[in-house]
């Protein structure tokens, strides 16, 4: 979940909800001759197309909201929330590198051309936007 912050136009405030990319799958089942070894990265982690679709989600989201959103990433702008799950974590970082490419005086290495956004997770019991909380809390959080 990325949440526009208040300062940012009023137009472009408010949450984007979005889900994971693609992933490998969560388990295997009891007959699986493959099991883990069909997966090198191991279960329901983010594959390479998963994180391709989150980046060019980024880039999409950078596109369509490019009057409402700063060209550098800015912590007073933008507050991005994730589950502390393996696959929406790493969705959330790539769909970041994408919304807010590196430029000019930003980069810190010319070989690495991505920068640490912060991603923040809470409990399930108090996440107010994941409907794996309460559908109390969901319902109040929108």
């Amino acid at each position: 979940m990325i949440d526009v912050l208040a300062g940012a136009p009023p137009a472009a405030e408010g949450p984007a909800v979005f889900r994971h990319g693609d992933h490998t799958p969560c388990e295997s089942f009891p007959n699986d001759k493959h099991k883990k070894n069909a997966w090198p990265q191991g279960f329901g982690q983010l594959t390479k197309l998963g994180i391709q679709r989150q980046y060019e989600l980024g880039q999409y989201m950078r596109k369509r909201y490019k009057h409402f959103l700063s060209t550098v990433y800015n912590q007073f702008e933008i507050y991005v929330q994730s589950t502390d799950a393996d696959p929406t974590l790493m969705s959330a970082q790539a769909s970041l590198a994408g919304l807010y490419p590196l430029a000019g005086n930003q980069v810190w290495n010319p070989k690495i051309l991505w920068q640490p956004i912060p991603v923040h997770t809470v409990p399930v019991s108090h996440d107010k936007y994941s409907a794996l909380g309460s559908g109390e809390h969901f319902s109040k959080g929108m």
